[in-house]
């Protein structure tokens, strides 16, 4: 039986997958049995394949010019997310408050002026020049936007369940702009598990990739999605996460103690969220109501579905947004210097994590 005869038989399996929401006594229960399933086939894996060690990313080629640094282990099976409530529907931010069309537009620009910026920051210049073999890294910016807390299209996912459980035990609290343990049991946390090898399965099956569903972000420049094991899943405007194939939902009731556990695990979400200087950068741009012609340029050619680039640019003016012609955000001399002192400390380290091997394909 061939490979697609096989992945035809997955997607008819699941075309019809009804959502599956299942209760499970506590956090702790639930990542027992989680990482019981991840030893069983991370072992698999280590007879049949040879694991690199945890920590390490593999370079995985996404096409004749690119890689991607896949966190450990090298062949996910599942991908998790955690939230600390259940969210019916569950959006991508870009897609939530009912923001309109306009308004979703100048989230795209601002997420060009973000990728912009970085473009200038040295440890993103490095990594971005570097080969694996032949390949280059491929810097993922709408990740990382999604990782520095701007508006996208993407949903949080996570090779690694502790770190789920994290974001499923820990509430963002937006005044002391921090995560904190859940000490009152206020009713359930939700755990979400995604096929993420099946799902690859299928893609491979139907020999293309769709513009939605899951994707790797993995290691990156910046420390923020390589700390977090990152993966997202890509949602349409009228998409549901709860609705998507492949997806298992338990809810689990908090338990202080339970939260306090993973809260210190993660140093209180410091491990997770390194500071560094980009934070302030950030903060800014997410209130900035004038955008660069530039940004705007790359914005209207990768989202506009109009040739009518004029009126795109009044709309935006009429909604109390503005374009210049210079540039609205940049790294001054002093902070472009202690950068790239930072990044030369990290840069042997960084590039130490990085595994790969080559493969030899037999033609058909």
């Amino acid at each position: 039986m061939s490979i697609f005869v096989i992945c035809a038989l997955i997607k008819r399996k699941f075309a019809d997958a009804m959502i599956k929401i299942e209760i499970i006594p506590n956090i702790v229960t639930l990542l027992n049995n989680v990482e019981f399933e991840l030893r069983r086939n991370t072992e698999w894996f280590e007879q049949k394949l040879g694991l690199p060690p945890k920590g390490i990313f593999s370079a995985v080629a996404i096409d004749d010019k690119y890689c991607k640094l896949l966190p450990f282990p090298e062949f996910a099976i599942f991908l998790f997310r955690g939230q600390d409530r259940f969210h019916d529907p569950c959006l991508a931010s870009l897609y939530r408050e009912n923001l309109s069309a306009i308004q979703r537009f100048a989230e795209r620009v601002r997420n060009a002026e973000f990728k912009l910026l970085l473009k200038k920051h040295p440890a993103v210049r490095d990594v971005s020049r570097a080969y694996i073999y032949d390949h280059l890294i491929k810097i993922d910016y709408n990740g990382l936007a999604q990782h520095y807390g701007f508006k996208t299209d993407l949903i949080d996912f996570t090779s690694d369940p502790r770190v789920a459980a994290f974001f499923a035990c820990c509430r963002f609290n937006k005044e002391t702009c921090r995560h904190e343990p859940i000490m009152h049991p206020d009713g359930y946390g939700v755990f979400y598990k995604f096929n993420f090898l099946m799902s690859t399965m299928i893609a491979f099956g139907q020999k293309k990739n769709s513009e939605f569903g899951s994707r790797v972000i993995g290691l990156q420049p910046l420390p923020r999605p390589g700390e977090q094991s990152a993966f997202s899943y890509r949602l349409g405007r009228k998409q549901c996460l709860n609705k998507q194939k492949l997806l298992n939902i338990y809810k689990f009731q908090h338990n202080a103690q339970a939260s306090v556990k993973i809260y210190e695990q993660f140093e209180g979400g410091k491990i997770l969220f390194p500071t560094d200087l980009l934070e302030e950068k950030v903060e800014y741009l997410k209130m900035l109501k004038s955008f660069s012609k530039e940004a705007f340029d790359i914005a209207f050619e990768k989202y506009s579905k109009t040739d009518k680039k004029i009126s795109m640019r009044n709309d935006l003016l009429k909604a109390g947004y503005s374009i210049k012609e210079q540039k609205v955000v940049e790294f001054s001399p002093s902070e472009m210097d202690h950068l790239q002192t930072e990044w030369q400390s990290k840069r042997i380290q960084f590039f130490s994590k990085i595994f790969a091997r080559r493969a030899c394909y037999t033609p058909e």
